[in-house]
């Protein structure tokens, strides 16, 4: 306790270095514990089912095209589900949409998965509260019954026990609240999309797809399973049901590889901290061998009145422990914030078991990362530091000399550069990389544009929704102050939402229209609804032709625009404009489904950003009869300034709807960049951190070095030298050290070059324009932070500095 007592009066006495030194510590910790948290969300974190090592996930194969895992049909999955020896059951699941859930404050939209009856024992899992799906709840005709998710339950009725078993209103019909799921469990998100809000009974039909989940049999292996379900799937080829008799084989495999994102960014980003970790670390054991050659005198002065070597390396750790622990605790706190910061940018590739977290696990890495931190920044200063000699000669010249632990403060310095030009090497090709995909050209003009879901509540329809929903919404929306254009679309842009489409040009066959389909799709075209002036609302030039007209709905033949994809396919010379489109098959006449195509639009990558655009046919959104669209408004002003009065005029006129998913087409095209925003946000912030550490490494060094040296000024000046050589001096000493750690940094940023590969969209990993930058901006900052110290000796005062000695 005593040397608890004597290291924080020591340390008050020097608040400068503590805070310092603190920052130093919380920033490594807190980089450490935020990657942790994210990492184990995603990587380590046990599956909550029971014996989930035994769970198997099941798919189809269309090898042809290159695609497996595929859903399946519900005859399909009989036959899975009966042949199988090897597996005790199979389970299926699906995404079903959203559905309206009428509160009595407010309609709000939840997510709805579908299962069957056997889902949830497969998994293991039943609910906390209430009771399971019985099989009357599986019957078509049978009222909605839905099983809550823990946190759909807290957030739509306040975790109430009261409303387990009640009836609520789910899209204009009774629904019940048969029960409640643990806390614990989270929907097993193979293929990423929404996470659900609510179970609800399977309800089969012929179309209905079924995603599988499996258990193995006792005894049984994984390999056995998948020899046994792919010969199963290979002998229904002829048989299967699925359209086009696709399936050749299937794929299983465990369900916790299935879920696993790729751990090569998250080893990366451990890379990357640990870099980070280092700097710090170095950081800090600068500042303690600076403090403790600072504190010679005091220590001598402790040995003398017969305090042992160990007793002054115990308080000395004890002091390192105080800064450290504060630090963690500090460190912690931004790891908080970070992690909360993050978990919304979180791509659904990275979402299996909702959004990451700090939770018990995060801390106690944070406490084990202050332990290691302690020991590389702290053991070494403290018993290089209480090993004092008490000859007073040999004081006195260590306090005139920069001698050998000079030389090892110099050599930190540049380990800590050559970090952290890695580290800045790193940041860029990674921003880099967000910067090109945000500036493909995309098809849409991005700036000053706001999107947003509109929608009647699910129930409340009008038997004729879509034309006056549509006019009403488009009428307000177009003479919002601030908005210059409105326009609406079925899906919103960039969404990655594919609707086939089973058209054809006439006179074409549709294998031709066919040809060149993009990743393995089995429909050729993209089919998307929108209105009158949507195109320029959304910034799509029209290339040939014209933009739809708000009486082609009703017009004869309905008319269609398409993308330029679509009308390069044209033989050269042949006029896309006038052309037909027909729903009909090859070798029929039907006609109910003719359309004339009469203009032409840049192709836009709705599939995501960097992608090879569709064949896109759009239509009328008029015909498609539903009251929801995405409305999208050009504005003269910042896009979000105008959302509060639109979701307010547009509620005024068409009275109480659903108004979700505000965002605007910047925002939109981060979240189609998916994991690469979160890198390109992740690794920048590393570099800047590491940067900021690195430049009160180099600031410090120098800094105490130029201290040390007042004499050795002082007779360079009392003997002829003016203040610029002075400062050439100290700049060129400071700077040795700094280009050393350039030129090592950079070879190993290259060396490690290879490994972010795979990350980046159009930036070669040896981009020569970012390892340049990376050395300019540290060389620059070294510079500026060794020119203040050194400006400092050049303004001493020889006879001062003389008679202070």
């Amino acid at each position: 306790m005593r040397d608890i007592t004597t290291a924080l009066r020591g340390l008050r006495r020097s608040p400068g270095f503590v805070l310092t030194a603190v920052i130093a510590v919380a920033l490594g910790i807190g980089a450490a514990t935020t990657v942790f948290s994210v990492a184990d969300h995603v990587l380590f974190r046990p599956l909550p089912y029971a014996q989930a090592d035994r769970l198997v996930t099941l798919g189809a194969d269309v090898r042809a095209r290159g695609q497996s895992n595929w859903a399946v049909n519900a005859e399909e999955y009989d036959a899975w589900r009966q042949a199988s020896r090897t597996l005790s059951d199979i389970g299926g699941s699906r995404s079903f949409g959203r559905f309206t859930l009428l509160l009595p404050h407010a309609p709000v939209e939840i997510d709805v998965t579908v299962i069957t009856p056997n889902f949830l024992s497969v998994l293991g899992v039943s609910p906390a509260a209430g009771r399971p799906f019985g099989d009357g709840d599986f019957v078509t005709g049978a009222p909605i019954a839905m099983l809550l998710t823990d946190m759909a339950w807290h957030k739509y009725f306040g975790a109430n026990r009261s409303a387990i078993g009640t009836f609520i209103t789910v899209n204009g019909a009774p629904a019940e609240i048969a029960g409640v799921l643990p806390r614990e469990f989270a929907f097993p998100l193979t293929r990423g999309g929404p996470v659900p809000d609510a179970l609800i009974p399977l309800k089969r039909s012929s179309e209905t797809t079924i995603s599988m989940i499996g258990r193995l049999a006792p005894g049984a292996s994984v390999e056995a399973a998948r020899a046994e379900i792919d010969g199963i799937a290979a002998s229904r080829k002829g048989e299967s049901g699925m359209r086009n008799n696709r399936i050749d084989g299937a794929t299983v495999m465990p369900l916790e590889e299935a879920l696993s994102a790729s751990p090569t960014v998250f080893l990366l980003l451990f890379g990357a901290v640990a870099a980070l970790v280092l700097i710090g670390s170095v950081n800090v054991a600068n500042l303690l061998l600076a403090r403790g050659a600072d504190r010679q005198g005091e220590l001598a002065v402790r040995r003398a009145l017969g305090a042992t070597r160990g007793a002054l390396a115990r308080l000395l750790l004890v002091e390192t422990a105080l800064l450290i622990g504060a630090g963690c605790v500090l460190g912690a706190a931004l790891a908080f914030l970070a992690v909360t910061t993050i978990a919304p940018l979180m791509p659904t590739e990275f979402v299996r078991l909702g959004a990451p977290a700090m939770d018990a696990r995060a801390l106690a890495f944070a406490g084990l990362s202050a332990v290691v931190f302690g020991g590389m920044a702290g053991l070494g200063p403290a018993f290089s530091t209480a090993r004092v000699n008490l000859s007073p000669s040999l004081s006195q010249a260590s306090s005139r000399s920069t001698g050998a632990g000079t030389r090892v403060r110099r050599v930190l310095v540049g380990v800590e550069v050559a970090l952290a030009v890695v580290l800045l090497v790193g940041g860029g090709l990674m921003v880099g990389s967000m910067v090109r995909i945000m500036n493909v050209d995309a098809g849409y003009t991005p700036e000053s544009r706001l999107t947003m879901r509109v929608q009647v509540p699910r129930g409340r329809e009008s038997p004729e929704p879509s034309r006056a929903f549509l006019e009403q919404v488009l009428a307000t929306a177009s003479v919002l102050p601030g908005v210059t254009t409105a326009g609406a679309t079925a899906y919103a842009p960039l969404g990655r939402t594919l609707y086939g489409g089973v058209y054809r040009v006439e006179g074409f066959p549709s294998a031709w229209m066919r040809e060149g389909a993009s990743n393995g799709l089995v429909c050729c075209t993209q089919t998307q609804y929108v209105s009158t002036n949507y195109f320029r609302a959304a910034g799509i030039p029209i290339v040939k032709g014209r933009a739809l007209d708000p009486a082609d709905a009703a017009k004869a033949p309905a008319v269609a625009v398409i993308g330029e994809r679509l009308a390069r396919k044209f033989p050269a010379g042949m006029d896309p404009i006038g052309r037909y489109l027909t729903a009909a098959k090859d070798g029929t006449t039907d006609r109910t489904d003719v359309r004339l195509i009469v203009g032409v639009v840049r192709d836009v990558q709705d599939m995501g950003l960097g992608t090879q655009a569709l064949q896109a046919i759009y239509l009328p959104l008029e015909e498609r009869g539903e009251a929801a669209m995405t409305l999208v408004m050009q504005t003269n002003v910042a896009p979000y300034s105008v959302a509060g009065a639109a979701e307010g005029a547009i509620r005024k006129a068409v009275g109480p709807v659903l108004i979700t998913d505000v965002r605007s087409f910047i925002d939109l095209m981060k979240k189609s960049a998916g994991p690469r925003h979160l890198n390109a946000w992740l690794f920048g912030t590393f570099a800047a951190l590491g940067l900021m550490l690195a430049m009160t490494g180099i600031a410090s060094v120098v800094s105490y070095t130029v201290s040390r040296r007042t004499r050795e000024m002082g007779l360079r000046m009392a003997l002829g030298a003016n203040p610029a050589d002075v400062s050439r001096l100290v700049v060129r000493q400071s700077m040795t050290p700094v280009i050393v750690g350039l030129a090592v940094g950079i070879g190993a940023a290259v060396l490690l070059s290879r490994y972010v590969e795979s990350l980046l969209f159009e930036v070669p990993p040896r981009d020569i324009w970012t390892y340049a930058g990376a050395c300019v901006v540290l060389a620059t900052s070294a510079l500026l932070a060794s020119l203040v110290p050194a400006r400092r000796a050049a303004r001493v005062d020889p006879l001062v500095a003389l008679r202070a000695e």
